[in-house]
């Protein structure tokens, strides 16, 4: 086991399972806080309680995460997490561009291209 992933949707909980995590017979090298999917995140309780290594992680909606305030507030949670110089790691999810999709191709979620079935001329898929 390399990381274990803590999210949660309050505060309290999230503390609670990086307790949890932290007193298993065998702990994780790491254990990954999802500060994205906790309404009422608070850095300074997270730095109070944290243990074990830990990845501080904060991801975008556009990037697949829950974070609900404005791009700037998260911006400013990752810095101030760097600048807390008490993670291990902050993961930074940077929005990247793909090129254009090219023709008889579709983009999939992940925004990568993949081919679209093509219609013979009697009306079945190739």
């Amino acid at each position: 086991m390399i990381c274990i992933s803590l999210s949660g949707q309050k505060m309290e909980s999230l503390l609670k399972n990086l307790i949890s995590a932290s007193q298993m017979s065998t702990p994780p090298p790491y254990l990954e806080v999802r500060a994205d999917t906790i309404t009422d995140f608070s850095l300074s309780k997270l730095l109070q309680n944290k243990i074990n290594p830990t990845i501080f992680t904060c991801y975008s909606r556009i990037n697949g995460g829950c974070f609900r305030g404005t791009e700037k507030e998260r911006l400013g949670l990752l810095s101030s997490a760097i600048r807390s110089g008490r993670f291990e790691y902050v993961t930074i999810d940077i929005p990247v561009s793909f090129p254009p999709v090219p023709r008889g191709m579709v983009a999939t979620k992940a925004g990568l291209p993949v081919p679209t079935p093509i219609k013979s001329g009697r009306g079945r898929g190739a």
